[in-house]
């Protein structure tokens, strides 16, 4: 989660996660995001990204959004799509949240990365 108490700004690496062993061989299903404070004008968009060998690899074809007022995803007007051909994930591999549009007055940042072994 990002600070709740700060707002969000664009750019990317807003946060990390490193993919560990047990992890090794699941494939990204699903996504979603939520905010403390929603966004009073602007859609807050988020990308995920797959580092891996220091190469960063999009994971979705269309980006998470939040719409204006909301506070999760799940009701955004647009659903985030996972780009099957880089979905699956390998020991050591780095998770990087980029956030594209961070929207007016938005704070605090939470993901949820559901993972499947396929």
């Amino acid at each position: 989660m990002l600070d709740p108490t700060v707002a969000l700004s664009v750019g990317d690496g807003k946060a990390y996660f490193r993919i560990s062993e047990l992890l090794s061989g699941m494939k990204l299903i699903r996504v979603g995001a939520a905010v403390v404070t929603a966004s009073s004008s602007g859609t807050p968009t988020i990308q995920i990204a797959r580092i891996r060998g220091g190469s960063a690899t999009d994971m979705l074809l269309t980006k998470i959004t939040l719409d204006a007022n909301e506070v999760d995803s799940s009701t955004a007007a647009i659903s985030a799509v996972i780009d099957s051909a880089n979905n699956e994930l390998k020991t050591a591999d780095q998770i990087r949240i980029d956030i594209d549009v961070a929207g007016t007055g938005t704070k605090g940042l939470m993901i949820t990365l559901e993972l499947r072994y396929m």
